[in-house]
């Protein structure tokens, strides 16, 4: 069980990968790192509008992330300010698309909260954030009693 689910950490740190139980499992596990900003929950919803998940919990008068969710072309799109955005459809897309579709004060907190250097490019930022969420699977790996329910189960799933 453990080494399915770090193999899955692994593969959240991988630049450009995007398959497997580690995309899987990001969406989940990205809103609990400890450098997401307070109060910001990250909603995705389908291309069709059949479905959305939201992770975390957005405070009072304040809007989620979204992004889109394309399953035809598993890729996903920010929404900006109600716009629909592209970025490069690259294995980093889900990253980029959380990035671009949060309030710029959240970014700051977020950028400040990982410690990202200024100046440093969108590649660098992704590249934090992909090993701050496999740590954050990893720190759930490793908590007293082992990892949650959900957990398991997407990782016997596999």
């Amino acid at each position: 069980m453990n080494q399915v689910l770090q193999k899955a950490a692994d593969e959240i740190r991988t630049s450009g990968h995007w398959f497997g139980l580690g995309a899987d499992l990001a969406p989940h596990l990205i809103t609990s790192m400890p450098a997401w900003p307070k109060d910001l929950s990250l909603r995705i919803a389908d291309k069709e509008g059949k479905w959305e998940q939201v992770f975390g919990q957005s405070g009072p008068e304040r809007r989620p992330a979204t992004v889109q969710f394309d399953p035809v072309r598993q890729h996903y799109s920010p929404i900006v300010d109600g716009r629909l955005r592209e970025v490069p459809a690259k294995g980093d897309c889900f990253y980029e698309s959380v990035l671009r579709s949060m309030p710029v004060e959240d970014q700051r907190a977020l950028f400040k909260g990982i410690r990202f250097p200024k100046g440093a490019g969108m590649s660098d930022l992704i590249r934090a954030m992909r090993r701050q969420v496999a740590d954050e699977l990893e720190r759930q790996i490793n908590v007293p009693g082992g990892p949650s329910d959900d957990l398991r189960a997407y990782a016997a799933a596999r």
